[in-house]
Order: C-alpha cells, then structure tokens, then sequence
C-alpha cells in the first residue's frame, strides 16, 4: 500500500505556491513605471550640455532648499510649538 500524503501537506504546498504567486506578482507591480515618466522623458526635447547642468544644478538647490526648510520646521515644532502646546511655554527665552 503506497504512503499518501497528509491533507496538511497539500494544503501547505498550495499556500507556498499562492504566496510565490502573490510575491511575484507585487514585486512585479512595484517595478513597473505607473506615472508614465519614462514616457514623458522620451517626448522631451534634447538639452544641450549646458543645459543639462543647469537643470542639474536648479533640481540640486531644490532639494537643498527643501532639506533647509524641513529643518527649520523640525526645529520650530521641537522647540517652540510643542512645548507651547504642552507646557504654555517655549524652550526658547
């Protein structure tokens, strides 16, 4: 009489198969291109050199001008805002 296999082995084997499914799946749903930015960077025009360092270099001073910003608003929230909310007073005389 040939040994069977228990219904919790089908049952697991079935499981691991739908989880390696559902797991391909949404790493392959993660990596597609949703925004279709790869599609508008081919419809823009070519820049020249130049251009593309000044592009480069105004994108460089956003993102500095954003990292500065959200500073400023941390430490307005640690220092001034939060303990005014809790304490009625600032940390700062």
């Amino acid at each position: 009489m040939p040994r069977g296999r228990s219904t919790a082995y089908h049952v697991t084997e079935s499981t691991l198969h739908l989880t390696g499914n559902a797991a391909t799946g949404l790493f392959r749903w993660a990596a597609t291109n949703h925004c279709g930015m790869s599609q508008a960077l081919s419809y823009m025009p070519r820049m020249g050199f130049i251009d593309t360092l000044n592009y480069i270099l105004i994108q460089f001073l956003i993102s500095i001008l954003g990292a500065v910003l959200s500073a400023v608003w941390i430490v307005f929230l640690l220092f001034i805002a939060f303990p005014y909310v809790l304490f009625g007073t600032t940390l700062i005389p």
